[in-house]
């Protein structure tokens, strides 16, 4: 467990709507993204828990194979920070970004051709995933839709419109996530970048009344969409070394303490399906301790 020389403060974080709903879809784009694509698969959909799915529709003529080689993370830091805006500045379910203003958000270089593709792209790919996901296990109500769709009303603003699944996010509600979750490099850091968003989700749900939150492997491993065909066909001991290095990435950026709890000398497949991460984070624990409305 690492030693924090000093708490970040409410400026090293953002508020984000991680609700049940949002969550669903960042878990469906990195599994869509991550998917084994069998030789005669037509689409490109994946299923999540409780009969849940999402999925890519085709466009451009292009096979599931193709589509999926376009799918980042990058996509999925890009649905938060325009769920952030909305909650900020939007009207019913619309918002207007400027790319400019995404591209300073994240540290990137604004002018660079490569970022511009990239942001027009990640727009693309999020217009045309659709998917159902559960908002209220109680009552079995159903969000479906597609993520949004947008147009581009001048050079460099974007209009982006949510469909009625936007209905059951509230303005008022959020949760702290490090700005470090935008920071990361979407392709190298995927793993770090999820690991942050799940943990995130934990905290408010858990720190606010425990002083350690846990998590097992295999639920981690669950929500990125790594399961069993995955570790055999690229090895647990990849898997195992992504993991370590990831919680040290996230440790390393944040307010977090991580430690992998399983018995000594246990085989990979052991601590990967049978161990436990535990987590803490002394801010968060304060902030939702005495904001008990957020």
């Amino acid at each position: 467990m690492k030693k924090i020389n000093h708490l970040k403060s409410n400026n090293d974080y953002c508020k984000l709507p991680l609700t049940n709903l949002t969550v669903g879809i960042a878990e469906g784009i990195n599994k869509l993204r991550i998917k084994q694509i069998k030789e005669f698969d037509y689409d490109l959909q994946v299923s999540l828990a409780n009969d849940q799915t999402i999925c890519l529709i085709p466009f451009n003529d292009k096979s599931p194979k193709e589509l999926q080689s376009q799918i980042s993370v990058s996509q999925i830091q890009l649905f938060l920070y325009a769920i952030k805006c909305w909650q900020e500045i939007g009207d019913d379910n619309t918002v207007t970004i400027k790319r400019k203003d995404y591209l300073k958000f994240f540290k990137m270089v604004s002018s660079h051709h490569k970022n511009n593709l990239q942001f027009k792209r990640d727009l693309e790919i999020l217009s045309h995933i659709e998917f159902q996901i559960i908002v209220n296990k109680h009552k079995g109500i159903r969000a479906i839709g597609n993520v949004l769709s947008f147009e581009e009303i001048k050079n460099g603003t974007f209009k982006l419109v949510f469909s009625d699944w936007i209905d059951h996010i509230s303005k008022h509600q959020y949760t702290l996530v490090d700005k470090q979750f935008f920071s990361f490099h979407a392709r190298k850091d995927w793993f770090a970048i999820m690991m942050l968003l799940k943990l995130s989700q934990l905290s408010k749900m858990k720190l606010n009344t425990l002083d350690n939150g846990s998590i097992k492997i295999s639920t981690l491993l669950n929500f990125l969409g790594i399961n069993h065909e995955l570790l055999m066909l690229n090895g647990m001991d990849r898997y195992y070394e992504l993991l370590s290095s990831s919680m040290n990435k996230v440790e390393k950026v944040s307010n977090f303490q991580l430690s992998k709890n399983f018995v000594k000398g246990e085989m990979i497949n052991d601590v990967l399906s049978k161990g436990i991460i535990t987590f803490k984070n002394p801010y968060l624990r304060n902030h939702y301790y005495y904001n008990k409305s957020a």
